[in-house]
């Protein structure tokens, strides 16, 4: 892992905007950064990819509230990219490369971030394109749950893709299919499979439900859809 010492931080851009979460490459040199002045009171999921054609290690650095800076390791060529998900209670959040050559792609979402779908519970799939710049198309879905037992499918046709799951407070749980190579995905997905489609049944009890594909832009479309069982 290689880390800057005794240089500038650059946000991303001149005079950059503040950031809403949309996805955004920070160049390593000079070391890129993103601020977003005010994060919901509720999980985020931050999604951080590294985009090197070839084996590039990289790094970013994580700071929110005043509080200690947190480095990540964000190793090229893995089958799924690195996803934090954390509470922020409202503070700021902070993101900066620090690695030596590598750039990294950064995004942030959670409920409330631009518009969702809804999702029948007929079973119906729901399209969810990738988290990418100038999409305008939704990339989550949401509903509120019966109090049943319910069958949620997460598929893609092709290429990997990522899901995040959110029932009610819950920490939301990381889902990955058609990845490369099942176990070269970092840690903290709750299942992984290199096939297309992943199902989960349970009785969520009445919850609001959110899916979202965090995958980044050169993913392929991902679909969601839940019936009643």
């Amino acid at each position: 892992m290689e880390v800057h010492h005794g240089i500038k931080f650059t946000t991303h851009g001149h005079n950059a905007a503040p950031w809403t979460g949309t996805p955004t490459t920070l160049a390593a040199s000079p070391p890129g950064s993103v601020n977003m002045p005010q994060t919901i009171n509720g999980y985020l999921t931050v999604t951080y990819w590294n985009t090197a054609a070839a084996q590039d290690n990289g790094s970013i650095v994580w700071s929110s509230g005043g509080g200690i800076p947190t480095m990540v390791e964000v190793d090229a060529q893995m089958g799924a990219p690195v996803i934090q998900v954390q509470n922020f209670f409202g503070n700021n959040l902070t993101v900066t490369n620090l690695s030596k050559t590598a750039s990294i792609q950064v995004a942030a979402w959670g409920p409330g971030f631009g518009t969702s779908t809804p999702l029948p519970s007929t079973g119906v799939p729901v399209p969810l394109p990738p988290y990418a710049p100038g999409v305008t198309t939704s990339n989550s879905a949401t509903c509120v749950t019966s109090a049943n037992f319910m069958a949620l499918t997460l598929s893609s046709t092709k290429g990997y893709t990522v899901f995040a799951l959110y029932v009610g407070n819950a920490v939301p749980q990381l889902y990955a299919v058609n990845a490369p190579d099942p176990t070269k995905v970092p840690a903290g997905y709750a299942r992984v499979t290199s096939g297309n489609s992943i199902q989960i049944m349970n009785n969520w009890l009445g919850a609001t439900m959110y899916v979202a594909n965090l995958s980044p832009g050169s993913s392929q479309n991902g679909q969601v859809s839940l019936v009643n069982l």
